[in-house]
């Protein structure tokens, strides 16, 4: 029987806090749609040294394995037995697992000399053999897949490129353009797709209040602003909302309406995974500590309850589990190996052992 492994949530990260909103209602630019088949090549960046990557996702198959990525590595779990699988050995963020198979990017040097830092997408089996490059995906950012399709961003304004939203089939053919940005300064931050909609966020590094959340079709039609942002922000699909972070708030926008709301005042944290009528999120972050503490709220802004006292950076959510790395205070990201796993009101905390 053919299986499709669905992600469920997308893992917390942490960043400093975001200044302002002001709502916008205004049309994008309309584009024509256009398809390419050829890889833009990028010039070298001048400063080629990569932010430390986080773990993306955690998602469950059919025989109870849960898949992990922490730093460099993929893990699969089932009760306290961990196995680390093979990748390329280079930092690396989850994309998704489809029929088997485990879709990840990682952040690479180039082949040539003096070749530049760039993402490449690979896919494995879940067992951790055929590690393959898809190689119609090198130099490609902001990965989602969604029935068969990765919708993804290329090219970066410190490139002297436009940077540009796509879509292409899960072996890199079919590659479509859905739009592209019109200035050289607007870069694409995050990606959501469902129901025949891309959601996708904008940073303007020359203009930050003209930073945005911002839908369009699978099919390249009907662009369209939400939200209009003075910084970038991450994104989480709940219902008719989307729910992102700006000003020590979490708030939520109406993907019809762009009717927006306060959900939770004076928070320190970015990203927020969301079930049924719950957000959990990693508050009272401590840059010094380099971690928080998980709390969660339901999305009326009611009965907002801290689930842990252990020192967290990453968490995810399957089921009725939240499964988290944490660490001893002031250690970096990369040191934070023992996964812990509790249940969502907070209960039945234990140790799955440590991430080597």
């Amino acid at each position: 029987m053919k299986k499709t492994i669905t992600i469920i949530v997308v893992i917390l990260t942490l960043t400093a806090a975001i200044t302002g909103c002001v709502q916008q209602t205004n049309v994008m630019p309309e584009v024509s749609e256009q398809t390419e088949e050829q890889t833009a090549t990028l010039v070298p960046t001048p400063d080629p040294t990569p932010e430390p990557t986080e773990p993306e996702y955690i998602f469950q198959d059919e025989d109870e394995w849960v898949y992990w990525s922490e730093g460099l590595e993929i893990y699969k779990i089932k009760g306290n037995e961990i196995i680390r699988l093979n990748t390329v050995g280079e930092p690396i963020n989850f994309i998704a697992v489809v029929n088997d198979w485990i879709y990840y990017s990682a952040l690479v040097y180039g082949d040539g000399p003096g070749d530049d830092l760039h993402w490449r997408v690979y896919k494995m089996k879940t067992d951790g053999t055929k590690n393959t490059e898809i190689k119609k995906l090198r130099r490609t950012e902001n990965h989602y897949i969604s029935e068969g399709w990765v919708y993804y961003s290329e090219g970066k304004p410190w490139n002297s490129q436009k940077a540009a939203l796509y879509k292409c089939r899960l072996d890199g053919t079919k590659k479509t353009l859905l739009r592209k940005m019109s200035d050289y300064h607007v870069d694409i931050e995050d990606i959501v797709v469902a129901n025949g909609w891309v959601y996708f966020t904008t940073f303007d590094s020359e203009n930050n209040d003209n930073s945005k959340i911002c839908k369009i079709s699978t099919k390249g039609k009907n662009t369209k602003v939400i939200y209009e942002l003075t910084w970038w922000t991450f994104i989480t699909l709940y219902e008719d909302w989307l729910y992102f972070y700006e000003d020590g708030q979490f708030k939520k926008v109406n993907v019809n309406s762009g009717k927006v709301q306060m959900v939770l005042d004076d928070v320190d944290t970015q990203r927020m995974l969301i079930s049924d009528g719950w957000i959990y999120f990693i508050g009272d972050y401590n840059m010094d500590k380099q971690g928080g503490y998980i709390y969660r709220v339901r999305t009326d802004s009611t009965e907002k309850t801290k689930l842990s006292d252990d020192l967290t950076r990453h968490m995810s959510l399957f089921k009725d589990t939240i499964y988290y790395s944490a660490g001893d205070a002031g250690t970096e990201w990369y040191e934070w190996h023992y996964l812990y796993k509790i249940r969502i009101d907070g209960k039945g905390r234990r140790m799955i052992g440590v991430l080597e």
